[in-house]
C-alpha cells in the first residue's frame, strides 16, 4: 500500500512539473510590438527564465501557478510601483503595471510572437 502511495505522489509531482514547464515555455521566443518599435526576448537558462529588453537588460521571470503570468523586477530595485507583469494570451503578451489603486492594469505595450 505504501509503495502505491509513493508511486502516486511521484507521478503527480512529475505531471505537475511537466505542466508548469509547458505554460512557462509558451513565453519563450521573441515578441514585438505591432509597429515593430520595441521587442523583448524570453529565454531559458537551466531552470530559470529571463526577459531581455532593450537588447541587453536581463531580468529573471517569476511565474504564476497557471503559467500565464510572469513578473519581472528591474535589477537591483526590488518590488515597487515599477514592477511589471507579462500576461500571456495565446500569441499575445500584454505588459501590465501596478496602478495607484493596487490593481494590475494593461499598458499600451502589447507584444506579438515574432515568427
Amino acid at each position: 500500500m505504501l509503495k502505491k502511495y509513493i508511486l502516486a505522489i511521484t507521478l503527480v509531482f512529475f505531471v505537475v512539473s511537466f505542466t508548469e514547464a509547458l505554460g512557462r515555455d509558451d513565453f519563450l521566443g521573441t515578441w514585438e510590438l505591432q509597429d515593430n518599435s520595441r521587442s523583448i526576448k524570453i529565454i531559458k537558462e537551466g531552470e530559470l527564465y529571463y526577459i531581455i529588453e532593450f537588447v541587453h537588460l536581463k531580468h529573471e521571470l517569476y511565474f504564476s501557478g497557471d503559467g500565464k503570468e510572469a513578473l519581472f523586477i528591474e535589477w537591483g530595485k526590488g518590488p515597487g510601483w515599477d514592477t511589471t507583469m507579462l500576461y500571456l494570451n495565446g500569441d499575445i503578451i500584454t505588459e501590465m503595471y501596478f496602478s495607484e489603486e493596487y490593481e494590475w492594469q494593461a499598458s499600451e505595450y502589447v507584444y506579438y510572437r515574432k515568427p
